[in-house]
């Protein structure tokens, strides 16, 4: 297994990120994202804790052949969009150097990085209630962002979605998969219950629309930092165990 470093990372990740940054800039600078058709936030979120929930248990209980041969694939296609929708909520922040978008930024990137860095050198076996666990929070986030990404306009609402929906499925099916063989009930609870948590999130994430501008900015611009370092390192991690 090859390290990734210096040049070789360079030539790895920059021209992703530079077609992130060419179809992302225009879509915004030209509102696109956000005028998309309207699309309702309630169906839509219910569709993604649904949908994750029922990809989840198909993936774990037939979907392994699929797995093995495509989930790198499919795991790099998702960071990569995950990075992108951060990309989409930051950079109208930079564009119009608002303070507050570019110090909420810095700081969801500086708690979510701080996270993985620590996560890096303790690793944690995912077992059992620490699994459960890990798994909840990483979901609240998500339906939290959820609705933040649909205030910041329906087009991102809906990629968010199905890029969240998505990666669900496959957190679900890797992490429940022996559970699901074992003790299939049980596995079925746990899954749903953090699905339930994405839903219930979610709607706490839309409630902010209710906010200031201000603080509307301010949680926005943090959950786009969180995104584009999730995105970022996740995308970097499956390189790295590709190489």
């Amino acid at each position: 297994m090859t390290r990734i470093t210096g040049f070789n990372c360079l030539l790895r990740v920059l021209p992703p990120w530079l077609l992130i940054l060419m179809c992302t800039r225009p879509a915004v600078a030209h509102g696109s994202l956000g005028d998309a058709a309207a699309v309702p936030f309630w169906p839509l979120l219910f569709v993604s804790g649904i949908g994750g929930l029922v990809g989840g248990v198909t993936l774990a209980r037939v979907g392994w052949r699929f797995l093995s041969q495509w989930g790198q694939l499919l795991d790099r296609g998702i960071h990569i969009l995950v990075a992108l929708i951060g990309v989409s909520l930051v950079l109208p922040f930079i564009h119009n150097v608002s303070i507050v978008g570019l110090v909420g930024t810095t700081v969801g990137m500086t708690l979510i990085g701080t996270t993985v860095i620590l996560k890096s050198r303790n690793p944690i076996g995912l077992r059992g209630t620490v699994a459960t666990g890990s798994v909840s929070v990483h979901r609240a986030i998500e339906g939290f962002a959820l609705g933040a990404a649909y205030l910041s306009g329906t087009g991102v609402g809906v990629m968010t979605s199905v890029v969240i929906t998505a990666h669900a499925a496959v957190e679900i099916a890797v992490v429940y998969a022996d559970r699901f063989e074992s003790s299939p009930r049980g596995a079925l609870a746990r899954a749903t219950g953090i699905q339930a948590l994405l839903i219930v999130t979610g709607a706490l994430g839309m409630a902010t629309g209710g906010l200031p501008d201000v603080a509307q900015s301010g949680i926005v611009s943090v959950i786009g930092g969180i995104l584009l370092v999730v995105g970022t390192w996740g995308l970097l991690e499956n390189i790295q165990v590709s190489s």
